[in-house]
C-alpha cells in the first residue's frame, strides 16, 4: 500500500487511514516492525494505554469489526482522507412529544448524511485471509 499510494501520488500528508479486521491487528503484532518498540520507540507501541490506534508507514492503522468477509477473505481499506466527501443534508434535529393514549413521552431524532468517492486512486481495498 505504501509503494501503491507513493507510485499513484496520494500525498504522504498524515492523512493516509488503514483500516482492518481485529483478526488483521493481531497479525499485525507479529510483526517486529510493527510492535516492537526497537523499531517504533515506546511511545508509538500498538497497546499503550489500551486499544488504539497507531501510525506505521505513514498509515494510521485502525480496526473495525464490521468489514464484510467471504468464506476466510475480508475487506479491508486504505484511504487518503481527501479520496471521500461527507455531506450533512440535515444536521441532527429531536422531536418530544407527548402521547396521552401512552400516559408517555415520545422522542425521536433525525439526520440525513451521506458519502461519496472522489478519488478512486486514494482508496484501495486490500482482501486478507483470516
Amino acid at each position: 500500500m505504501f509503494e501503491y499510494f507513493g507510485t499513484n501520488d496520494v500525498p504522504d500528508d498524515g492523512e493516509r487511514y488503514f483500516v482492518i479486521s481485529p483478526a488483521g491487528w493481531v497479525d499485525l503484532l507479529g510483526i517486529s516492525a510493527f510492535s516492537d518498540a526497537d523499531f517504533v520507540g515506546p511511545d508509538d507501541l500498538p497497546y499503550k494505554g489500551g486499544m488504539v490506534a497507531k501510525r506505521w508507514l505513514g498509515f494510521m492503522w485502525m480496526t473495525h469489526s464490521g468489514l464484510s468477509i467471504a468464506s476466510t477473505i475480508r475487506k479491508c481499506f486504505a484511504y487518503h482522507r481527501s479520496a471521500i466527501g461527507m455531506a450533512s443534508g440535515q444536521d441532527v434535529s429531536t422531536e418530544v412529544n407527548y402521547v396521552p393514549e401512552k400516559a408517555a413521552h415520545l422522542i425521536t431524532a433525525m439526520m440525513s448524511q451521506g458519502s461519496v468517492l472522489i478519488d478512486t486512486t486514494g482508496v484501495y481495498e486490500v482482501q486478507i485471509k483470516e
